[in-house]
């Protein structure tokens, strides 16, 4: 049993949290313990190519063309799609023992751009590029010595006589990773290379367990790296992890004669097809409490090689027949199947569990049962097997078609653990999808709250708390739930922040403080501005508190400049013109004035203030703010910096936003530093996308040191005069 962490008041069960199941009967996890459904069956074989000699390997490139071996010629075809036929490999191919040439081929495989071909009779493997059919490497022949400090091997020469550990390739696997597998016949092993063809270990399969191996005639890895071994004449499969140890042996079940493997391969969901040459069928073989089960069987002819295709069809290599076979994968979907879980333990004696919660996708004809087992004793999957179906307790039936959300009622004894029995029936061409399942303890009933006499007789209390149990759902989980995860909503760090018609607390909670913040901005922003409210509204007024909420907003510290400070008054005795004072005239703030500035289009009616102060008004109360932007900001990035200023500013105040690119330009940005750069080349012109005058320099950048009037005529710095 696996510990079951506590979620609040409930058990999860779904892909992220793992499904702790028992054993699966005729459902399968999709997507590596995704969604749970019914097992898809596969539809009947169907010919997909004819009129083949002795084929005997088959492989698929990363884009699905298949290559075939022909034993007979000793030559490797590629499947032609647009004229339907098979074109043989130029350059390799026939018999003999020089490069290219092929001594008793028994198997191909292929890793991106290398092709790999196994030779029994040359007792070696040759690796080829696949496009251009370039022989890159040959691995062997190989000495093999075995002994109690390890397994060693060394090369020996080609037309050496063949001695004792000679190894002998019969068949071959790559892993995604690149590294290849070769099974030695002769010894009984299963060599490891990598990627560049180095041999790196071997592996015997011995364990405590577990004998040598003996024969092996095919491989095959699944998706976690394990690998698979058939050997010659015996039934079961050999199972070896990634690092060569011994996992298991699968022998498949309730057949009336023993199999005798020819092909295997390893599907996504980790099935196991074995090809019979007995039965002359493929056998599916899956995983079930205390060992194995045969899923199904279909009829495929003596198969001498399986290999599974990117969309997850079957193609079988019929060498008697000469054809080439397709399977898919999900042409219909099992009529019924059920999913067992683990004991779910609360870690509380006679523990009443409350209720079962599924979210759930059930197409048209298709249901959900759902029945739970308690006992304050843990069951292994094999005792759950045995248990009585009337052990047994039937929650609910989920027929509700759709996407739902739906719960029923655990009516099981009180127990410390929990065991779900999840049954999901269809009519073949769909299934229901079980997303997540939820177990909620304990049950929280008002029951507690009545007189003692309404808990006086058990079947009474029970029926009595079970019919509670509806007001319950609302009074207790429903309205409580949300009175007691109030808290989060005046958190910004967890407030609901939605978007469209979801709901959005989080605009709200900042306007409570008079907070400028726009359902539009990024959450991220929403939220770290209004974390900050307290702190912005103590400095509220302040070009400290204006300067801060516009870091917060856009990540970068703007400049404010008070027009006041900009003034330059001339002093008595310590003035100069045109260093440190400014000279001003009537139309100093273009106020209308008869006689004295009245043209028509210069001139604004201004009614408050004196005229005789308006150099003191021209720059009171104002101020700029230079925010540095990228390059693509435009008008609402204007917008949204305009209103944060306008809320943020005392109320007298006119302030004006000035965003800050990367240029220079006098009297407007010229803040070296900030955002001016000396020396920039300016970018290239783009029809529609720069302004003239604006962003923009016509002509190359940098002079030929010739002279050019208004540009380059400094004497001995770009001018040279000759």
């Amino acid at each position: 049993m696996i510990p079951v962490q506590f979620q609040h008041d409930h058990l999860l069960l779904n892909q992220q949290a793992g499904w702790r199941g028992a054993f699966l009967e005729g459902t399968v996890l999709q997507e590596c313990g995704g969604d749970l459904e019914l097992a898809p069956a596969p539809g009947p074989p169907q010919p997909l190519l004819s009129g083949l000699a002795l084929p005997a390997s088959l492989a698929l490139d990363g884009r699905d063309r298949i290559y075939l071996l022909d034993q007979a010629a000793g030559e490797i075809k590629r499947f032609d799609p647009c004229d339907g036929v098979f074109v043989t490999l130029p350059c390799m191919g026939g018999a003999g023992d020089g490069p290219r040439r092929f001594g008793e081929a028994r198997a191909i495989a292929i890793w991106k751009n290398t092709l790999l071909v196994a030779e029994a009779g040359n007792r070696r493997v040759q690796a080829f590029a696949l496009e251009s059919m370039t022989l890159r490497a040959i691995w062997g022949p190989y000495q093999v010595t075995e002994a109690a400090t390890g397994i060693a091997v060394k090369r020996i020469a080609l037309h050496q006589p063949p001695e004792a550990g000679t190894w002998q390739p019969v068949a071959l696997a790559i892993a995604p990773c690149g590294t290849a597998y070769v099974a030695d016949y002769a010894n009984g092993l299963i060599h490891l290379f990598d990627r560049l063809g180095c041999w790196c270990a071997a592996y015997n399969g011995v364990s405590a367990t577990s004998p040598h191996l003996e024969k092996p005639v095919q491989i095959a890895l699944d998706r976690a790296g394990n690998l698979y071994i058939a050997q010659e004449g015996k039934s079961e499969i050999v199972v070896l992890r990634p690092t060569g140890e011994h996992s298991e042996t699968i022998t498949p079940p309730d057949r009336p004669t023993a199999l005798c493997p020819t092909a295997l391969a390893v599907d996504d969901q980790g099935r196991l097809h074995l090809s019979d040459a007995i039965h002359r069928s493929i056998t599916v073989v899956c995983r079930a409490a205390g060992g194995y089960t045969v899923k199904e069987t279909y009829s495929a002819g003596a198969a001498a090689d399986l290999v599974f295709d990117s969309a997850g069809n079957l193609i079988v290599v019929d060498a008697q027949a000469g054809q080439l076979n397709v399977v898919a994968p999900q042409a219909l979907y099992a009529t019924t199947g059920a999913f067992f879980s683990e004991g779910l333990d609360s870690r509380s004696y006679n523990c009443p569990w409350d209720r079962i919660w599924l979210r759930a996708s059930i197409p048209s004809g298709c249901r959900v049962f759902v029945d739970t087992l308690t006992s304050e004793a843990d069951k292994s999957g094999a005792e759950l097997i045995t248990l009585p179906d009337t052990r047994w307790t039937r929650a609910g039936t989920l027929s509700q078609t759709g996407e739902v959300q739906w719960d029923c009622l655990v009516q099981s004894a009180p127990g410390r653990y929990l065991w779900l029995r999840l049954t999901l029936e269809g009519e073949g061409p769909a299934t229901p999808k079980i997303f997540e399942v939820r177990a909620f303890l304990p049950r929280n009933t008002s029951l507690q709250y009545l007189p003692a006499t309404y808990a006086a007789d058990t079947e009474g209390k029970r029926f009595l708390d079970e019919f509670l149990s509806i007001t319950d759902a609302i009074l207790l989980r429903d309205i409580g739930g949300r009175i007691s995860q109030l808290a989060a909503y005046f958190d910004p760090a967890s407030t609901p922040a939605g978007a469209g018609e979801e709901p959005d607390f989080l605009t709200w909670l900042g306007s409570w403080l008079g907070l400028a913040v726009e359902r539009k901005w990024p959450e991220t922003k929403r939220r770290a501005l209004v974390a900050a409210a307290h702190r912005l509204y103590r400095l509220r007024g302040t070009p400290e508190g204006l300067r801060e909420h516009l870091r917060i907003y856009t990540g970068r510290a703007p400049t404010i400049v008070e027009q006041f400070k900009m003034r330059r008054w001339l002093e008595l005795g310590a003035g100069r013109l045109g260093a440190k004072s400014s000279l001003w005239s009537a139309d100093i703030v273009n106020r209308l004035q008869l006689d004295e500035h009245a043209q028509v289009g210069s001139a604004q009616l201004i009614d408050t203030q004196d005229p005789l102060r308006d150099p003191f008004w021209s720059a009171a109360h104002r101020f700029s703010v230079f925010v540095p932007a990228p390059e693509s900001a435009g008008d609402a990035e204007q917008a949204d910096l305009e209103r944060i200023v306008a809320m943020a500013r005392p109320a007298h105040t006119a302030a004006k936003v000035h965003l800050l690119r990367r240029r220079f330009r006098i009297g407007y940005q010229s803040f070296v530093g900030i955002d001016t750069v000396l020396g920039h080349c300016a970018p290239p012109l783009v029809t529609g996308q720069r302004k003239l005058g604006y962003d923009t320099v016509l002509g190359a950048a940098g002079g030929s040191g010739g002279v050019q009037i208004g540009i380059h005529s400094r004497v001995a710095v770009d001018t040279r005069v000759p």
